[in-house]
């Protein structure tokens, strides 16, 4: 249903005669009906009030003099409703005066017709006037049709610029990718073929030491005098200390070769970021691991204390998920944690402060479906709210350029929310440190439909926010 006030429900030259006097409306009503124009009437400015709120014309005659309500005053009306403000009005006045003419005008009319009336006057008027009102309606149009296409232009120049940013994202993580996959695979192979030798020819110099000895046992009973001149050197020697500590000294070496090990078995989840390799994730492992990684900056620096690491692991069973990206998202925001509290460290003295990072897990039940809840709570340094905001915007960081991307979170970001249909969000106050909430479905990912996963960089990860 149309409006009734809008221009488009009026019909092109209607025009509202107002007047008290019967043969003004006359007069006025056969001139103008006579130039092919449709004509309304009201006898007083309330009627005319009414008759606009009904059916809204496009031009109104008014006269000034009417008793109850002038015309001043229902221009006054009409010119406070938003809904007829903007149709023309022509005041009908035997006044000569200028001051009257003036206030007419600042009122809002936008021409006047003086009486007795002339009708070529009349009707130039009218037309003119009614051609102006056309001419605005259509402007009126016309710039809304513009404003309508500048925000549709805008609305797809901004999608263009998230998808280029998207596409160079993609674009500079699988450069990343390529180099630390490369880096990483290459060197959990050299060091698992130099531990392969080592555990294999551990175990073969363990047996040759302990045969060593007992040749040295059965020379000392064979040749007892041999074994009295060379005492002193025996003494020296202690075999029999050398006997009970070899099983010790080879036990640390296989323990030194297991840790090794499972550095590099570490290094293989990062290594492995293949978007088809949906697998079963052991979540608490692979903090664990990445834990491990960071071992040493969790260390005391200088002036800082060691960093506690609070580990609160709810009840939750493996379940699929892409290993590699997951990894590196989850090492980049832990080394974030730990880099805002080294912030928080350097701008706080030692002795006032404990760094602190918690990393929280549960199963939780939303909707009606299973997802992991990953909490990390950390007490560093924190961010403004116009800083968290833009956190996770692509490219956007605090730190020099020439030391972050500002890819970090956005790539996190990704790999959380697009390749596992998971979330993220940031809670983070300046000086209160932040915690970031990520949650993840518990249910199988179809792999050959889930799209490219998007994989952190483990070289220099920038602190929070980046």
């Amino acid at each position: 249903m149309l409006d009734p006030h809008s221009p488009a429900s009026a019909t092109p030259g209607t025009v509202l005669v107002v007047d008290d006097n019967p043969t003004n409306l006359s007069l006025l009503s056969d001139l103008l009906d006579g130039a092919g124009l449709s004509v309304r009437v009201a006898k007083s400015g309330a009627a005319a009030i009414d008759r606009v709120a009904f059916a809204r014309p496009d031009l109104i005659l008014l006269d000034v003099m009417m008793p109850e309500m002038d015309g001043f005053e229902a221009c006054q009306r009409l010119q406070r409703d938003p809904q007829t403000r903007d149709i023309p009005i022509i005041f009908m006045t035997a006044l000569s005066d200028a001051a009257d003419k003036v206030k007419g005008l600042n009122l809002g009319a936008v021409d006047y017709i003086t009486k007795p009336f002339q009708q070529e006057e009349v009707l130039a008027r009218v037309r003119l006037h009614l051609r102006l009102h056309q001419l605005n309606v259509e402007m009126a149009a016309a710039n809304q049709q513009l404003e309508a296409r500048v925000a549709d232009r805008t609305a797809d120049l901004e999608r263009a610029i998230e998808d280029l940013k998207s596409a160079q994202v993609r674009l500079i993580q699988s450069e990343q990718l390529s180099s630390l996959g490369d880096i990483a695979a290459g060197a959990a192979y050299e060091i698992g073929n130099a531990l392969n030798v080592l555990t294999g020819n551990l175990t073969y110099a363990s047996d040759r030491c302990e045969e060593l000895i007992e040749i040295v046992q059965c020379y000392r009973q064979r040749y007892p005098q041999a074994d009295q001149d060379m005492a002193d050197r025996w003494q020296a020697i202690d075999l029999d200390f050398i006997k009970s500590d070899l099983p010790v000294l080879m036990a640390s070496l296989h323990t030194g070769i297991r840790r090794i090990q499972n550095v590099t078995d570490i290094l293989q989840d990062f290594s492995t970021p293949n978007e088809s390799d949906c697998r079963v994730f052991h979540l608490h492992a692979s903090l664990d691991n990445i834990l491990t990684l960071l071992k040493q900056r969790l260390k005391g620096r200088g002036n800082r204390p060691p960093i506690t690491v609070r580990r609160e692991y709810g009840e939750l069973l493996p379940f699929n998920a892409y290993p590699g990206p997951l990894n590196q998202a989850l090492t980049h925001l832990l080394t974030n944690a730990i880099e805002a509290i080294e912030v928080r460290c350097a701008n706080e003295p030692a002795w006032g402060f404990i760094p602190e990072l918690q990393v929280q897990t549960q199963a939780q039940d939303i909707d009606g479906e299973p997802w992991a809840i990953i909490t990390i709570v950390d007490n560093g340094i924190g961010m403004s709210e116009s800083v968290r905001d833009r956190a996770f915007q692509p490219f956007f960081t605090t730190k020099p350029a020439t030391k972050a991307s500002g890819l970090g979170l956005a790539l996190c970001q990704t790999t959380i929310v697009e390749l596992h249909g998971g979330a993220i969000d940031c809670d983070s106050q300046p000086d209160q440190g932040t915690k970031v909430i990520i949650r993840l479905p518990l249910h199988r990912l179809p792999a050959a439909t889930a799209p490219n996963p998007t994989v952190v960089s483990l070289s220099s990860p920038p602190s929070i926010p980046e």
